[in-house]
This record gives structure tokens, sequence and C-alpha cells, in this order.
């Protein structure tokens, strides 16, 4: 008693469930009904009824689903769980008269084998019509709908879809068992019928009235205009019908019915985020980056997300932290874009991008739909995988910037593209997205991500904001340069204007510019001296428009999190890193000790999200540097002192950040079993020089009724004599 959703693989089945809101419990239960059984019970009491009222039943059904699971695995080269073939009892509902029992009994076994589900006398006594269109076109369309659940070209389902070997299957069953009918004088001349979908579109009425001659329907029932209805129902239902429920007629194309140059079409399918722009300002950029139109041809976002992905397996693979840098408007889709900006735009078709998971390391790895929408063009398991920073400038100096270093594609840089770059929208979708997701999913306790930095603060003060950023990834603070040697390499066009600042730096920039107090009005005068007095307007305008996705981002700037010490200083403790499918299977043993780090990690999410209320600032972090402290105590204990995990294990767990490496340092030196933190040794922060904290001092030289109390953790005593 099952349906043709069961046939799906399981991935396909995760994906529709999450993209209509559901768990696959749920799921399971929706389609629970939706039977092979109760699907022909329904098409027979369909046929009846409009029998009883004189008309004729018309019935639309994906070839695929009237075929059982062998069938179709036998005709497609995928790898794709067989099914046992459905029990179907034919009820007979659409049998009304006692002639339409003798013709059921004429049917009940044909000449030729069924290749279908449905019962023999019903197969024979139905009118097969075959639709079809050019696969240039229906084969990105299906792929377009299904991405709406996650799915791709490499699922195994998209091998069902994208072909037309079960319609000619059912053309040859009918196509043999006609001919038998006429050499019996049973008609069906014309049968089966195929229509050809570009001409319905292009000659709408001429093929209505050939096909109502053929059926023998009244063409003045024909309906070629109708009023829409359209009703809201889930992402699914939306990417297959929305455009056919909203319409109001025949939607006429501009699609030729000869057959289309796949090469060319390939050339729509693997564009780039150049591609979004308009014909002029995409010949300008590649006159003015000196590259040729075939190497532009090649920039895809398909050749971006393999060369994304194999970067992160070798980064992976050499224990480092991959950091990629994108504009974020070229993570979006053309019709995303534009339906996000005020302007009228050049369009592009959604690109086809495979998601080849070059990245992954560990085999069996199961995508895990996102419980949000995903915005972006990317795969959802990589976009959940990774770690979001955000840089915001005040508009009024990255517009301007932009404005300067577009001039080299000629003009003023005021062109169809200038309202895509001159907004913080892209960033504000990004960071809405990742803070709805980790809300959702509470991964890891992100409750400070997505990273939005300010521009101004990491110039002004590079250091401290490098300090904080890498304390809150687990990247290594002395790993970071603050100066380097300018670049010999020679740069030119679209290239220099961009990156050429960078290029011939030695170090961070320093500016007397502060987006503190800003006065636009003041920038007006400047910007119409500097440039003309329209695109000083235009600049205006988009300041004054992007304001408040920039405050808003602004005020999500990471200064205000609480994971620092005084004065903005790093906590001298370390964070586990967030296990991702790149991320290398731990080494033996990690299972045995998985349970009490994951209590380690609850009691420290529930430590961050304490009050704070009627606690000085420094108190507020101890119970976080104290379960710090216990876990790292856990981990050095289970090698040095018990012996229960091997050497590859603990020294995967120090790489993870599951325990402090430096303080173990400490702990296996005479003098500093009990060191509670690195702070409390570090001479420079105490009041007195060459003093360390109070917790240090021996419980012996401690004058009676002084409270020990450190400052940093909330340490009682360390001393080794403690």
């Amino acid at each position: 008693m099952n349906g043709p959703e069961c046939q799906n693989a399981l991935s396909t089945k995760k994906g529709r469930a999450a993209a209509i809101g559901k768990s696959m419990q749920e799921f399971e239960e929706t389609f629970a009904n939706t039977t092979f059984q109760a699907g022909l019970d329904i098409m027979e009491k369909t046929i009846a009824q409009a029998e009883s009222e004189g008309k004729i039943a018309v019935i639309k059904e994906h070839t695929c689903f009237i075929l059982d699971s062998n069938t179709l695995n036998s005709h497609v080269d995928c790898r794709r769980e067989a099914k046992p073939r459905p029990v179907i009892i034919d009820h007979q509902f659409d049998i009304r008269t006692y002639e339409d029992k003798e013709k059921s009994v004429q049917y009940k076994e044909l000449p030729l084998r069924n290749p279908t589900l449905l019962p023999d006398r019903m197969i024979a006594t139905l009118q097969p019509v075959i639709i079809i269109r050019h696969p240039f076109y229906t084969f990105p369309s299906a792929l377009r709908a299904s991405s709406s659940y996650g799915a791709n070209v490499l699922d195994p389902d998209f091998a069902i879809i994208a072909t037309f070997r079960w319609q000619r299957l059912v053309f040859d069953f009918y196509q043999e068992y006609c001919e038998r009918e006429r050499k019996l004088s049973s008609g069906r001349g014309n049968w089966p019928i195929v229509i050809d979908g570009d001409k319905l579109i292009s000659d709408t009425k001429g093929q209505m009235t050939r096909f109502c001659e053929i059926v023998g329907l009244k063409e003045s029932d024909i309906q070629y205009s109708w009023d829409p209805h359209y009703v809201k129902r889930n992402a699914v239902w939306d990417a297959f019908t929305k455009v056919a429920e909203e319409s109001t007629g025949v939607i006429k194309t501009s699609d030729t019915i000869q057959p289309p140059d796949i090469t060319e079409a390939r050339k729509i399918w693997e564009t780039g985020p150049e591609a979004q722009w308009s014909e002029e300002k995409r010949a300008l950029r590649i006159q003015s980056s000196h590259m040729s139109k075939e190497e532009a041809d090649k920039k895809s976002y398909q050749a971006g997300l393999d060369e994304m992905e194999e970067l992160l397996a070798k980064a992976n693979e050499e224990g480092k932290i991959c950091t990629i840098k994108e504009h974020t408007v070229h993570l979006f889709e053309s019709k995303f874009v534009n339906a996000n900006i005020s302007s009228s735009r050049h369009e592009v078709p959604r690109p086809v991008i495979v998601d080849r998971k070059l990245d992954v390391t560990n085999s069996g790895e199961a995508d895990v739909p996102l419980p949000v929408p995903n915005p972006t063009l990317l795969p959802d398991r990589l976009l959940a995988s990774m770690s979001p920073i955000i840089i915001i400038r005040h508009p009024i100096f990255t517009y301007t910037s932009y404005i300067r270093a577009a001039s080299v594609f000629g003009g003023t840089g005021i062109d169809s593209e200038f309202p895509l770059m001159a907004t913080y929208r892209w960033q504000r979708i990004i960071y809405d997205f990742y803070r709805e997701y980790y809300d959702k999913t509470d991964l890891e306790g992100r409750k400070h991500w997505p990273i939005v930095i300010d521009g101004d603060k990491l110039v002004e003060d590079t250091k401290g904001q490098m300090e904080k950023f890498c304390a809150l990834t687990g990247i290594d603070e002395t790993q970071i340069q603050y100066s380097w040697n300018a670049s010999n390499e020679s740069i030119e066009g679209v290239y220099r204007a961009f990156v050429g600042t960078i290029k011939e730096s030695t170090g961070v920039i320093k500016t007397p510019k502060s987006s503190k107090a800003l006065n636009v009005e003041e920038y007006v005068e400047k910007w119409t001296e500097e440039f003309d007095e329209t695109v000083a307007q235009r600049l205006k305008e988009a300041v004054e428009a992007s304001i408040e996705d920039y405050e808003y981002l602004f005020k999500a700037r990471f200064v205000r999190f609480i994971a620092f010490g005084n004065h903005g200083q790093p906590l001298p403790f370390v964070m586990p890193k967030i296990r991702t499918t790149r991320t290398k299977q731990p080494p033996e043993g990690y299972e045995e000790i998985e349970s009490i780090l994951d209590d380690y990690a609850r009691k420290m999410r529930d430590a961050e999200n304490e009050s704070h209320e009627g606690k000085r600032k420094s108190e507020s972090l101890w119970p976080i540097m104290q379960i710090s402290h216990a876990r790292s105590r856990y981990v050095y204990e289970l090698y040095y002192k018990r012996e229960a995990i091997s050497k590859p294990l603990y020294d995967w767990l120090l790489k993870e950040g599951f325990a402090d490496a430096n303080l173990i340092a400490k702990w296996k030196k005479p003098g500093y079993e009990k060191l509670c933190c690195l702070r409390c040794i570090q001479t420079k922060d105490m009041n007195y020089q060459g003093s360390t904290c109070i917790c240090r001092v021996p419980k012996a030289q401690v004058r009676s009724g002084t409270i020990v109390n450190c400052v940093h953790c909330g340490c009682r005593g360390c001393s080794s004599d403690s």
C-alpha cells in the first residue's frame, strides 16, 4: 500500500519534508494515504462521475508514476533503491452498466504485456495523449523546480525525471496495441496522440481544434483564458504549479520550436555572476580585465563551487582553517537579486550548479536539509557548515570607493549595476538567514554568530579586533600578520582598480576617516566637486536608502560580545571548533568520551546564557572560565594520569579546542600543577610590576581574613601547596 513518493530516494524525501516545513515523521504521515490503491480508486470514481454527467474525464499524470520501481530502475543508469511491486486491487468503481461490465471482461487479458501498474481492462480503454517538449527546456525547468527541496543533477531521482523513456514505453505499448485493434476494425487510427508542446503554445487554437476532432470533444467547451486561482501552499508546490495557477491564459514564450544549440545553452546554464550583468557592462569588464571572452565564459558558478570545495578539502587535510572572501550579492541568483532592488535590470535563468562534494572527506556523509529556506546558490549542507563573517563600513565611504573603482569600466560608475553594489540588503539577508538558522539549531551555542565586524574599528584598532576575532573563531592569533611585503606583481585594469591599493600596501593603512557623526550633506558637496551633481545626488540617495540596513548590522557588530575579558582582551580559554562535513573523523576512542564532552558543551551554553544582573563585569565570566578549566583538566587527566586515551586522540582534542594546550603545558611544570588560568601569571596585567594574582599565593602566606578570589576566573587558590 504505497504510492509514487515511496520510490523517491531518502535524500529527496528529506529535502521535500524540509521544504514544506515538516519533520520526516510528519512527511511520511502526510503521504501515508497517498497510495497507488487510493490513486486508482479516485481515478475510477472520477471516470464514473464524468460519464454520469455526460462528460469525458481527462486525467493528467507524470508517466513515471504509473510504472513500478523495478521497471524504472531497469531503464536508468543510477543507484536507486528497488521497492516491491505494490498490491493494487481493481474495485471497478467506474463500471456502471452491464455494457461496461461486458467490456471489462473483453479486456481482462491483453494480447501483450502491460508495462504499467494500471489494470489491463483500464489501460485498454484509456485514450493516451502524450505531450512532449524539447529536453533543452523540460529538463532545466524540472531541475529549477526540484531545487526547491535541494535536488540536483546528481540525485538518483533526477535520472527518473530527465528522460523521455517512460513516454516512449507507453507510446510503444499503445502503438502496438492500437495496431492490433485496427486490424480488428475497431478504429483508433490516430492513436496514441503525441502533441508538440512548443506547437501547442505557438498555435494553441489550431492544435486544440485538431485535438477535439480526434477525441470527440466540443471545441466550444475549450477555455483559452481563465481567472488566476493561486493559493499559497508550500515551497515545493509553488515551485511546480505557481506559474500555472497565477496565469490567465497560455503563456506565450520567445523560445523557438527549432532544436536549440546545446553548446550555446551550456553558456546559459554554466554562468557566473558576470552573466547577470548587461551585455555592455560585461563586455567592458572583459575588456578592462584583459581576459579573452573564452576565459571569461569559463568563470562559472560551477567552476567557482568546485574550486571552493577543493580549497576546503586541501585546508582540512593540512589542518588549517579556510577563509573565503566573496561579495555577498554574487551568492544570489538573478531573479532573487532583481526582486530586492527597485530598478529594472537584465535577468538570466538560475544557473545549474551540481554539488560534487569535493570537500567531503567522510564517506557516507548525508545531506541535512536546512530548517529555513536557503536564499543563496550554495548547496544547503555547505551553507550550513560555514562560519559567516560580515565586514561593514559606513555607506558614505564604501559607495564612494566603489564609484572610483568602477570608473575603470567607463562612464561614471552609476549604471544598472550600481543598485546591486550600493546596498547592505544582501549582507542583511545573509545575517538574518544565519541568525534564524542558529536560533533553530542552537549549533554549539552560537548565539554570537554571524560575526559582524565594523571596518572602521578594524582599521583603528586592528590588533584588538583580531584578538577578539581569533578567540571567537579558534584561530591562533600568533599566526596573524600585521605587516607584509608589498607585491611586485604587475596588475592593470579592473584588478588594479579594485585591489591595487592592497597589493601595494605593507600593512593596515590607517586613515583619519571615521563613521562617527557623519553628515551626508557635507559629502554631497565633495562628491559634486569630485564627480558631478548627478553622481553626487545618486550617491546621497543610495546612502539614505541603505542606512537602515547598515545600522541594523552595526548594532550586531561583535564589540558587544561578552566572550572577552576586561579592556577587550581575549579570554585565556579555547572553544571547540565547529564540526562540519569536512571535519575528519575523530581518532578511535572518541565515542567513549563524547557524551561527557557534550555535557561540558551544554554547561558552557547555560553559563553563557545565564543572567549577569547584579554581578561585576569580570565576575560574569567566572562560570565560563571554570567550565573551560574543568574540561581541560578532564582531557589532561585522561591522558597523563589515567592513560585512558591514545596520543592521536589527545593531540586531536587539543587541535580541535577541547582543551587548552598552553594551560596543560603549565600543569606539567613544578609549581603550576593547579594553575587556574594563564592570566593569573601574566605579571604585566597586575597592579604591581612583577607580582602575580592573589590566588597564586600559598595559603600559609595569606593573612587571616583575606578574601582569596582571582579577579579573572574566580579561583580561590591554585598554588601547589593550596
